[in-house]
């Protein structure tokens, strides 16, 4: 990834010098797979050397700070067309390892190694020596404005959309590697490639790049609407994934994707010792690459740097309380949804999850609670863009999933790619309404018509432009539903004037600019509270119903929780419970006052993948459970301030 091309000098007398710090060991790890000090291992698929420091950070330095076992896997050289193609893209390893070795805070040693994946074909394995749990691939497949490569520009589109298996490109040898020759690959065997890098390494988390950017964002470069490059990265570790899944091995592991060029048009939610961190590892790589200029770091890569955005969040409604006033918790891995649910004597444990959706779903589930006590699921499908649902009867699902369609599919607008996830409510007469984003970047709503469970023939627009994914919706005392979308720099207000009636904007509630989706909660006197981050500061910011249920009011701003993501907001019976992510792996909570400040974060420990925490307080004991995920894959809850694991 490069903010401009040009012809380069030769870069052999700088590799070569940079390359002494190397202790080069080649090797075939066939017979020498690395072992891991840790039962957690966080490996990236990236298509560039730059693209993890820019678009997966902080989580990724936050991982290598905390010592857990690191690998990123680059899958082109990023040699551009420049005269000196191979020293360009030995500078470009030389800067990933520099700003690696800055995250571990240790020299900037390496040992390097060949890797043997297949009969056909090796990479270069890099290993800090003195945080050896940090490692780096390069497999060096040309990159997409290389016209010089084997097979011509574009080689991982032409890879991507070729699945006869007879398009093939060859990779390039950089100046000084330690893989002296290039291999051929088609679309099978960088499949291949990257599933046998999943069984070498046994990954815990695996972090990828987005594979569909949001079509109204980067419109300069479309198709794509991102770098070619960064997409088929994306897809074919999706494809990886799969394979890698149906094997059978790691059956916990987490899946995320980080949004690329497009987080330069959404609010800054990286700031202070984050963003200070972020630039001194970017630095670290930029002097080592001659491509990027003085106004470019100005410019885009500033922009770049002070975000990190996932393609698909997991949100915080995929718990809720079962019909025995228990914490659930369900959880989309690939096409299939994993349920936990807490049993009678306190202890916890797999719930049968209803069965293949059909195709992968998005990460965000949502679960509500009926008047009868029956769970709902609601969630969106990757493959064909629809909003599914599954409702519990007995111990298990009625009838698996069912789709309620997609918004744009009556309606004629375009885009129906870009339907969002669901979040669904209840209201007073027991019926359940699921809204998402549409394509024309507003609100739709589909409710139930009935107690039978049927639903309206036809999704209804409720407006609003600019809204990104999250949405936030619930009921207050009175019965009716309140909804809660974020859009670039305000929060959109829908409210039911009346039970069972269609949802009306409310254009006067007062907001500033958030950086993901709204939290929704109710005080202890019946009224609504919502919560989310600021842009810019990573405030907290608190907007509450007054006696008469109104949202005349401007929001509170207090102190931030201190990570990037989202927050979750729970009742409890002392008030309103924040959650959200410390400034490293933790959790944090605050409870808010009666003047909707927060006084105070309280740190809880644990750790959190993606940041994502959940919360829910049952009736029965007002006990409330905080569940997330770890960087092992497992579910973590914490009740009564304790932590622990659930397989």
């Amino acid at each position: 990834m490069r903010a401009e091309q040009g012809r380069l000098n030769s870069f052999r007398a700088v590799a070569a010098c940079l390359l002494a710090v190397l202790v080069v060991a080649c090797a075939s790890p066939r017979d020498q797979r690395p072992t891991d000090p840790g039962r957690s291992v966080l490996l990236q698929v990236v298509a560039h050397q730059d693209d993890d420091i820019l678009f997966m950070n902080p989580d990724v330095a936050t991982g290598v700070r905390a010592g857990r076992p690191t690998v990123t896997v680059f899958l082109t050289a990023g040699e551009a067309n420049v005269a000196d193609r191979a020293g360009y893209a030995a500078s470009r390893q030389i800067g990933s390892r520099a700003a690696y070795a800055a995250m571990a805070g240790t020299g900037d040693h390496w040992r390097a190694e060949v890797i043997t994946m297949d009969n056909d074909h090796q990479a270069e394995l890099y290993t800090l020596i003195d945080k050896p749990q940090v490692r780096l691939v390069f497999l060096n497949l040309p990159e997409d404005t290389d016209r010089q490569a084997s097979g011509g520009p574009r080689a991982l589109t032409k890879l991507w959309d070729d699945r006869a298996n007879a398009y093939l490109t060859r990779t390039l040898v950089p100046t000084g590697g330690v893989v002296t020759r290039s291999y051929a690959y088609n679309h099978l065997a960088l499949v291949q490639a990257i599933t046998d890098l999943f069984q070498r390494f046994d990954p815990t988390v695996v972090r990828a790049q987005d594979p569909r950017p949001d079509q109204r964002s980067t419109t300069n470069w479309r198709p794509f609407h991102d770098h070619p490059d960064h997409v088929m990265a994306a897809r074919f570790t999706g494809e990886a994934l799969a394979d890698y899944r149906a094997s059978g091995r790691n059956p916990g592991l987490v899946e995320l994707n980080y949004r690329d060029y497009n987080i330069a048009e959404a609010p800054q939610n990286v700031a202070g010792t984050a963003l200070a961190d972020k630039a001194r590892y970017f630095a670290g790589y930029t002097a080592n690459d001659p491509l990027v200029s003085k106004q470019d770091l100005a410019g885009i890569y500033a922009a770049w740097q002070s975000r990190m955005y996932l393609r698909w969040a997991r949100g915080t409604s995929w718990a809720g309380v079962d019909a025995n006033d228990r914490p659930v918790a369900f959880v989309a891995r690939g096409a299939g949804v994993v349920g936990w649910a807490q049993r009678a004597d306190g202890s916890w444990g797999r719930q049968a999850g209803p069965r293949d959706g059909g195709g992968p779903l998005a990460p965000a589930i949502a679960v509500v609670r009926d008047n009868g006590k029956r769970l709902h699921l609601f969630a969106r499908r990757l493959d064909n863009d629809e909003i599914v649902t599954t409702d519990q009867e007995g111990d298990g699902w009625n009838g698996g999933w069912r789709s309620l369609g997609n918004p744009n599919d009556r309606s004629g607008q375009a885009r129906r790619g870009e339907v969002g996830v669901p979040a669904a409510a209840v209201d007073g007469d027991g019926r359940i309404t699921v809204f998402t984003r549409n394509g024309n970047g507003g609100v739709s709503a589909l409710a139930q018509t009935g107690r039978d469970g049927s639903w309206q023939r036809d999704w209804r627009d409720l407006g609003g432009t600019d809204v990104q994914d999250g949405l936030a919706a619930r009921a207050g005392d009175d019965g009716r539903i309140e909804l809660f979308a974020s859009t670039r720099d305000r929060v959109l207000h829908w409210a039911q004037p009346r039970g069972g009636a269609e949802l009306a904007a409310d254009p006067g509630f007062a907001s500033v600019a958030p950086t993901a989706a709204p939290a929704l909660a109710r005080r202890t006197d019946g009224r609504l509270t919502v919560a989310y981050p600021v842009a810019g500061t990573g405030q907290l910011a608190v907007s509450s119903q007054d006696a008469a249920h109104g949202w005349g009011r401007p929001p509170v701003l207090s102190g931030p929780p201190g990570g990037v993501g989202g927050v979750g907001a729970v009742d409890t019976r002392r008030g309103v419970l924040v959650v959200g992510r410390d400034n490293g792996l933790g959790v944090t909570t605050c409870l808010l006052g009666a003047d909707d400040r927060c006084p105070g974060w309280t740190a809880q420990g644990g750790e959190t993948v993606d940041g994502e925490t959940a919360a829910v307080t049952t009736s029965a004991d007002a006990d409330t459970t905080l569940l997330t995920f770890g960087l092992d894959g497992r579910l973590l809850v914490n009740q009564r301030q304790r932590w622990q694991a659930v397989d």
